[in-house]
C-alpha cells in the first residue's frame, strides 16, 4: 500500500468526484468552515472532493487550513475525518501524542526512522506563524510554552530518551515535556541496553599495532541493525588524540578494529572512552606505551 500527498495545479480535473462538504468563505484558515456536514457547493467552492479509482481511492482538500489559528471543534471534526479515512485504507499513526492534563490530541509532528532492532522517533510541536515570522526569536519564550505530553506507542518496548541518553522503562506510554519547535528524539527498542564493553590488550610498544573489541550487551539477542559509538583516545597529556578518534559502527552490537602506534608516539599512560549515544552507556580503559625494546 502507497500513501502520497501533494498540492494539486490548477489544471486538475476534479469532474466526477463527488463533493463531500464545502466553506462559505475561501481564507486560509478553517474561517465558517461547514465540514463535512454540508454536501454539495457552498459559495461556488468545494472544500473536500473524492474520486475513486481501481488503484485506490484520492481526496482532494481544497483548503489551505492554518490548523493551529483553528477553533477546537474545527479541528476535531477535521482530525476525526481524516482519521476515519486514513483508518479504512489501513493506515494507523506510528504513534499517538496528546495533551497529559486532558488526553485531547496535540499537534505534533512525528518522524519515524527505523534501524534494524531499533526505532527511532522524531517528536516536534510547530511553531504559531506570527513566531515564525519574528526575526528575534525568543527561545525563553518558547520554553515557557512548554506542554506536559503522553506519547502512546503501538505495542510495548524500552523506551529511552535520546538527547537526554535516558532511560524511560519498559511500556507502551511515557510522559514527556515538549517545547514547541524544539525537537524531542525517542528510541523503541525489544530489549534494554545493560552495558558496553571496551577489550583491548593493558600495554604495548611504540610502533605496534593494538586490537579491540566493542561490544553492546542488551537483555535479548540484537538481530540486526548498526549502533553508533563514539571512541576517545588521550594520551598521557591528557590531549585527544584524533587520528585514532572517531565514530564506530557496531554491526549486530559488535566492532572489532585496531589501534596503531606510531614509533614517535608518547609513553605512558593512554586513556580510550567509548559512549553509546541512545543509552548513554560508556567504558573507559587504560593502556601503557613503553618504548620497544631492542
Amino acid at each position: 500500500m502507497q500513501f502520497q500527498s501533494g498540492v494539486a495545479g490548477p489544471d486538475v480535473d476534479l469532474a466526477g468526484g463527488l463533493a463531500l462538504g464545502g466553506v462559505q468563505s475561501a481564507t486560509q484558515t478553517f474561517g465558517t468552515i461547514e465540514f463535512p456536514s454540508v454536501v454539495g457547493k457552498t459559495a461556488g467552492t468545494f472544500a473536500v472532493v473524492k474520486t475513486g479509482s481501481k488503484g485506490g481511492e484520492t481526496i482532494f482538500l481544497n483548503l489551505l487550513p492554518r490548523y493551529n489559528s483553528a477553533k477546537e471543534d474545527q479541528r476535531k471534526m477535521l482530525r476525526e475525518w481524516l482519521g476515519e479515512r486514513l483508518a479504512l485504507a489501513g493506515l494507523q499513526p506510528p504513534l499517538r501524542v496528546t495533551r497529559t492534563k486532558d488526553r485531547t490530541p496535540l499537534p505534533c509532528e512525528v518522524n519515524e526512522f527505523l534501524n534494524g532492532d531499533m526505532r527511532l522517533f522524531g517528536l516536534m510541536r510547530p511553531l504559531e506563524d506570527d513566531a515564525l515570522e519574528d526575526p528575534g526569536l525568543d527561545m525563553a519564550k518558547l520554553q515557557a510554552e512548554t506542554l506536559k505530553a503522553t506519547v502512546v506507542f503501538p505495542k510495548a518496548w524500552h523506551l529511552y530518551d535520546v538527547r537526554e541518553h535516558e532511560y524511560l522503562g519498559r511500556g507502551t506510554t511515557t510522559k514527556r515535556e515538549l517545547p514547541p519547535g524544539c525537537a524531542t528524539l525517542l528510541a523503541a527498542v525489544p530489549y534494554k541496553l545493560t552495558a558496553l564493553r571496551l577489550k583491548m590488550p593493558s600495554r604495548a610498544n611504540r610502533g605496534e599495532t593494538l586490537p579491540y573489541q566493542i561490544r553492546l550487551e542488551t537483555g535479548g539477542r540484537i538481530q540486526s541493525g548498526v549502533w553508533g559509538v563514539r571512541m576517545e583516545v588521550e594520551g598521557p597529556d591528557g590531549k585527544p588524540v584524533l587520528a585514532c578518534s572517531g565514530q564506530r559502527a557496531l554491526t549486530n552490537g559488535v566492532f572489532e578494529g585496531r589501534l596503531p602506534l606510531a614509533l614517535n608516539d608518547p609513553v605512558g599512560k593512554w586513556k580510550v572512552k567509548v559512549f553509546e549515544p541512545v543509552s548513554g552507556l560508556s567504558h573507559e580503559v587504560r593502556f601503557t606505551v613503553r618504548s620497544a625494546t631492542r
